[in-house]
């Protein structure tokens, strides 16, 4: 097929008065001032490392944690977040239900909610990941600024990343972007399908990096004794 300049010619423009673009298919990301929450989640979540920091001196030979990511799991369990605990679950109950999904027949369960804390001497990093047979992820942000690591999504539709053409400008946000990057909050929640691909980069500098990551799935009532 020959290139003619007439592909060029219409820059975008309808040539008739009946003419609009609809979006399909699309992934949303809820955000949330959950502040309220934070003193709370914070004393529990620092309780909580510190065991994991004794237990990681084992592990660490030198005083020097680079690289290394402290982690504590189970936090859906503990007495002192429940109120945190069911407020996730009903704003995860609402996100899926405003997407149009019938959960009439369904429990939402927490498969797991865990606190992480980036190195003090840097070098905290997560690949691009997503979670498998989970309904909704999410993060809630503990100490975090716009200097130290972030959270990035990545495109979760296989189709589009194997066409993707090269963008004008690679810092808009627009149907070509494969990547969107956002400066969280502390006290801020975000809420996505578990689909989506998300991962935290490596980021010169040593700013303090803290939060809660959760995934929450929709079972068939009866499948399982829900608590």
């Amino acid at each position: 097929m020959k290139e003619e300049t007439w592909f060029e010619t219409m820059d975008g423009n309808p040539q008739n008065d009946w003419f609009r673009e609809q979006s399909y298919f699309s992934s949303p990301i809820w955000f949330e001032n959950a502040s309220g929450f934070l003193d709370a989640v914070k004393k529990v979540c620092t309780e909580c490392v510190n065991i994991e920091k004794k237990q990681a001196l084992k592990k660490i030979k030198s005083k020097n944690d680079f690289g290394y990511i402290y982690q504590s799991g189970g936090l859906e369990k503990i007495p002192d977040l429940s109120q945190f605990v069911e407020y996730v679950g009903k704003r995860s109950w609402d996100f899926l239900n405003n997407q149009g999904f019938d959960l009439a027949n369904h429990n939402l369960i927490f498969k797991d909610m865990w606190y992480q804390e980036f190195p003090k001497e840097g070098g905290g990093v997560q690949e691009s990941h997503a979670h498998p047979n989970i309904h909704v992820s999410g993060f809630y942000f503990i100490e975090s600024n716009d200097k130290s690591t972030r959270p990035v999504f990545t495109d979760p539709r296989a189709g589009a990343l194997m066409t993707k053409l090269p963008m004008k400008q690679t810092s808009d946000i627009c149907h070509a972007s494969t990547n969107i990057n956002f400066i969280p909050q502390p006290g801020t929640m975000m809420l996505f399908n578990g689909y989506l691909p998300h991962a935290f980069p490596l980021v010169s500098g040593k700013e303090p990096f803290k939060f809660i990551h959760f995934n929450l799935q929709a079972v068939p009532k009866g499948a399982i004794n829900v608590v």
